[in-house]
């Protein structure tokens, strides 16, 4: 101990350590590794299990997708997407992949934008866009800010109404201007954070932000 305390540079190299691990052991990146990991290691051992259903692989194949996107992989997480995609529509209850299609849909999107193919990732989102039930706030809002960052207003004031009728909102409010939109949006991320919906409303303040971005001076 007298050591140490005579030696503040050994005690900030202990304090580096235990922060590195710390980072290393318990952020987000680190866990979605390891439940990748956990993954592979489960469906490489049952590749041909009858009993894992086609909900089942689809959602497998999704993860894996996610991680390859997380890592910048975008050609490798649009092949487990399009996979999880066909699983999905192999899946003798199709009830149970309503509101989970569109989420797979939109993060080829997601690949597709950037990878630049700015045609096939609106072909994406146009898919996303179709299949989203109205009260998946949560995918409304992140096709609103896609349509924001590929400067489609339209579509994102198309979506934006829906959020609106979901979240009870006033829908008679008059939008003149990018800025009046902007503000929308920040007003939803309020609204959303009251609902102690915070990835929501991280979402709709984002949304906000570029759009105050791309205001003309």
């Amino acid at each position: 101990i007298d050591y140490y305390l005579k030696n503040p540079q050994e005690r900030q190299k202990i304090a580096d350590a235990g922060f590195k691990r710390v980072i290393n052991e318990h952020t987000y990146h680190h866990r979605m590794k390891r439940l990748l990991e956990i993954y592979r290691e489960k469906f490489a051992v049952f590749p041909a299990k009858k009993d894992i259903s086609p909900a089942k692989k689809a959602q497998i194949y999704d993860l894996l997708g996610r991680g390859c996107l997380m890592g910048g992989k975008n050609n490798r997480a649009i092949s487990w997407f399009a996979g999880a995609l066909k699983v999905a529509s192999s899946s003798a209850d199709q009830s149970e992949n309503l509101g989970y299609t569109p989420l797979l849909y939109y993060h080829m999107g997601k690949c597709r934008q950037n990878m630049g193919e700015t045609g096939s990732a609106r072909m994406a989102f146009g898919m996303a866009s179709k299949l989203t039930p109205d009260h998946r706030i949560d995918i409304q809002l992140a096709l609103c800010l896609s349509y924001v960052l590929q400067g489609d207003i339209d579509s994102c004031l198309h979506h934006c109404e829906i959020i609106l009728k979901q979240l009870h909102l006033n829908c008679d409010i008059r939008l003149d201007s990018l800025k009046d939109l902007s503000e929308l949006f920040s007003q939803i991320g309020m609204d959303l954070e009251k609902r102690r919906l915070f990835s929501e409303a991280m979402l709709a303040r984002n949304t906000s932000a570029h759009l105050k971005s791309i205001i003309p001076d």
